[in-house]
C-alpha cells in the first residue's frame, strides 16, 4: 500500500472518475480503498456511493445556491462542493 492520502480527497478522485469519466463505481472504489487506511475506508465509501448516488439532484441543488454554475473544467471543485452538500 502507498502512502494513505486524505479520506476526502480519495473519494472525490473517485466520485470524479465514475460521474465525469464513465468508469465503473465497483472497480474505482476498489482501487479508491486501496490507497486508504482501514479507518478510512468507511467515510470513503459512504461518501463515494452517497454522492455518486445523488449527484444530479446534489449538483441541481448546489446551483440553487451559487451565483453561477461550476465550469467545466472544475469537475473537480464540483465533486468537493457535492460531497459537503451531501455530507
Amino acid at each position: 500500500m502507498s502512502q494513505a492520502k486524505n479520506p476526502r480527497t480519495i473519494a472525490a478522485l473517485a466520485i470524479l472518475h465514475v460521474v465525469f469519466r464513465g468508469r465503473q463505481l465497483n472497480r474505482v472504489l476498489e482501487h479508491a480503498l486501496d490507497q486508504a487506511n482501514s479507518e478510512n475506508r468507511g467515510i470513503i465509501t459512504e461518501v463515494t456511493y452517497g454522492v455518486v448516488r445523488w449527484f444530479w439532484l446534489l449538483e441541481h441543488e448546489l446551483n440553487q445556491l451559487l451565483d453561477r454554475p461550476v465550469r467545466r473544467k472544475d469537475q473537480d471543485v464540483l465533486c468537493l462542493l457535492c460531497m459537503g452538500l451531501y455530507q
